[in-house]
């Protein structure tokens, strides 16, 4: 062996396991949320600065006849593995009323203690009755003055962002105007996932018992299964490829009969829990760049199984 080269091993011994969470800041500019029917207004101010994770403020008028009601909503949530932000407008008007959101600036700063690629997609949503304004909705990544995405463009966006310890903002405005009876919505869906490490299919195993290999934000490996079948379950990581052939294995009620391999060199072996996405392999920094392949092996009652292979490339 090449003592030169990195086990598998030595990457949990070289890695802290302490969180490194993304970090998510709403940091709002103001603005007001209003709403009129007949001769009664009530308007809800929208704080200057920083909101919080997660929130929702609203303006309603009138009653059973004529009626209005503006909201506004933001939410963070998620892993180390993907992240999920939102921010929400909408209006609703009943009868003789109106309802609006004055164009409202929320800057969403990201940062991380260390530095790590994001693959960042947004969806937006925007709809309106016939004949109304149409909704605000638009985004500038990095907050340099250029829009990458309006209500006059298509609705989705994919974009790489590269995070580390000063924040990077995003600037996302919303404005709603409603003054018929109908709905308005305006909506930011933002994506958040590690692109450092790309996890590809590398070979078909011959089980369907599931088997996740998911890249996380601190540059680890979640990985597990929900299998709750009879057997055990078993992770493999190699360094290399080592296709070694296990026997056949017949579906049970059907026909098909299938050879099953295991890919990767078995340099690495743990226990698969059947209720747990726990499992951790890091990759810090000091191994990378480094190629890793893995595969679940399956003691099925009568028969050992293997799942389908990954090709883990860590940038």
């Amino acid at each position: 062996m090449d003592h030169s080269t990195p086990t598998v091993a030595a990457l949990l011994l070289a890695a802290s396991l302490s969180a490194q969470n993304l970090s998510v800041v709403f940091d709002s500019a103001g603005g007001a949320l209003s709403a009129t029917a007949g001769v009664q207004t009530q308007t809800t101010q929208i704080p200057v600065g920083p909101l919080g994770p997660l929130g929702a403020l609203s303006a309603a008028a009138g009653g059973s006849t004529n009626s209005s009601l503006t909201s506004f909503s933001w939410n963070s949530y998620g892993s180390e593995a993907v992240q999920e932000l939102t921010l929400t407008a909408s209006c609703f008007v009943a009868g003789s009323a109106s309802a609006s959101l004055t164009p409202l600036d929320v800057v969403v700063m990201l940062s991380h203690p260390t530095p790590v690629g994001v693959s960042l997609d947004v969806t937006a949503f925007r709809s309106a009755p016939a004949g109304t304004a149409t909704p605000t909705l638009r985004m500038d990544v990095l907050d340099d003055g250029s829009f990458e995405l309006t209500e006059l463009m298509q609705p989705t966006l994919s974009t790489f962002v590269q995070l580390g310890p000063t924040p990077v903002p995003i600037r996302c405005q919303l404005g709603l105007e409603l003054a018929v009876p109908g709905a308005s919505l305006a909506t930011f869906t933002l994506n958040l996932r590690p692109a450092d490490t790309l996890v590809n299919q590398l070979a078909s195993g011959c089980t369907t018992a599931p088997f996740q290999v998911t890249p996380r934000f601190d540059g680890g490996l979640e990985y597990g299964t929900n299998n709750v079948l009879a057997g055990s379950m078993f992770a493999v990581f190699g360094l290399q490829t080592q296709p070694i052939y296990l026997g056949n294995y017949a579906w049970p009620n059907s026909s098909i009969v299938m050879p099953c391999s295991l890919v990767p060199s078995p340099d690495l072996v743990t226990f698969l829990s059947p209720t747990s996405y726990t499992h951790v392999l890091p990759i810090p920094a000091a191994v990378r760049p480094i190629t890793l392949y893995s595969q679940a092996v399956w003691l099925a009652p009568g028969a050992i199984t293997t799942t389908d292979a990954s090709l883990i490339t860590a940038y």
